[in-house]
């Protein structure tokens, strides 16, 4: 009886170690890429024991690397009829309904998924980047914002979150959390572009321009980054600085209009305006955006600077057919009555402005219309009386 006994357990200790090895060889043949091979022999495990949970899951596994997705979707799901709340086949079933396109049914598997193991950082970046399959920018964040608390040294993931911010216009969300990532890794080149660009949102564009500095210096040839210090040097009034980085955007972009506009404000501020004519022209000939009014205000502020005024109130009649603000209108008036012997057509605009326009906002410049347009009519009335009798019908 105790020999019988001793092989049984010598026969049950061989066919264990059998087991082992041929399951050990099922993984060497996936590591190493070979699907096929390591399918049949799952297979050939699992037929002979149906409850060996890894043998299916294997076996799912590598009929999914050979692309055999609708067998392979098969085979999961009974794995998770089989084996109820079980993370590994609800993450390989998420991978298979993605990949044929099955979103819905991604995402319900992914939110198990995240039920079933919810300390799981994989999990919630999966349901992330689903969620952005759907367009659903709400559960991007949450789930991501999960992902992050989950796995806070993952800094791969901490960039990602914080560009979604800034997708989703909310700077000082991207800024707070690549702060703290600076706190791991102080040279991370993903943070520093995703800073820059924050402080840029927010107009703190020192820091946009401290930030860009290093990053030119150290060679970096990303061209949001030049356009960035050219845009936050335009913005602290650093014209002259400017210039020279707008040129480079110029020669090395396509034609942009508002690059050019941005060009011609440096160039009008440096008193440059011949040059910000031209390019204040080139912005309106290639604008065909709203802009388009702003650029035939500052055409029409550079010509009248430079002594074309009959030029510059053509610019500010046409930048008063768009969209623009209300100083334009003032401008307009103000030019016609500066340098027209008529003065008519100064009425005609003070009076629109004074009507058109918020008085609260631009008190003194409303007082200013109001009153030339009363000087004007008394003008133009004792201009009338001044003339000879035989004149008046």
């Amino acid at each position: 009886m105790k020999k019988l006994n001793l092989v049984l357990v010598l026969t049950f200790l061989i066919l264990s170690i059998q087991a082992q090895s041929i399951f050990s060889e099922g993984k060497i043949a996936l590591s190493e890429g070979e699907y096929e091979r390591a399918e049949q022999i799952f297979e050939k495990i699992y037929n002979s024991d149906t409850t060996n949970e890894l043998a299916l899951y294997y076996l799912s596994y590598s009929v999914y690397k050979q692309g055999k997705l609708g067998i392979a979707d098969q085979l999961v799901e009974h794995g998770n009829n089989k084996y109820k709340d079980n993370a590994r086949f609800l993450q390989l079933g998420v991978k298979i309904a993605a990949d044929r396109g099955y979103t819905k049914k991604a995402m319900d598997l992914n939110l198990k998924w995240c039920q079933t193991d919810s300390s799981s950082a994989n999990a919630y970046y999966s349901l992330g980047n689903l969620a952005a399959k759907r367009s659903m920018p709400g559960m991007m964040v949450n789930a991501w914002q999960i992902a992050m608390k989950n796995n806070p040294d993952d800094l791969n993931m901490r960039s990602k979150l914080g560009e979604l911010y800034l997708e989703l216009r909310m700077p000082e969300f991207a800024d707070s959390i690549i702060s703290i990532g600076f706190l791991q890794d102080p040279e991370n080149r993903k943070f520093k572009v995703i800073k820059a660009k924050a402080s840029y949102d927010m107009k703190e564009y020192e820091v946009t321009i401290d930030i860009t500095n290093e990053l030119l210096a150290s060679g970096d040839t990303l061209y949001s980054m030049l356009q960035l210090n050219a845009f936050s040097l335009y913005n602290t009034g650093k014209y002259e600085n400017a210039l020279p980085l707008l040129d480079k955007l110029i020669e090395n972009s396509k034609k942009v209009p508002s690059l050019f506009y941005i060009r011609g404000v440096c160039l009008k501020e440096s008193n440059e305006y011949d040059q910000a004519i031209e390019n204040f022209e080139k912005a309106i000939e290639l604008s065909i955006d709203e802009k388009i009014g702003t650029y035939y205000a500052s055409l029409g502020e550079s010509l009248e600077k430079d002594g074309s005024y009959q030029k510059a109130i053509s610019a500010y009649k046409k930048a008063t057919e768009y969209e623009v603000k209300d100083i334009v209108i003032y401008q307009l008036a103000r030019s016609c009555d500066l340098y027209y012997k008529d003065k008519t057509p100064a009425i005609h605009y003070y009076t629109e402005y004074t009507e058109k326009y918020d008085t609260i906002n631009n008190k003194v410049y409303h007082e200013y219309a109001q009153r030339r347009i009363r000087e004007i009519k008394e003008d133009q009335f004792m201009e009338a009386k001044d003339l000879p009798s035989d004149t008046i019908n």
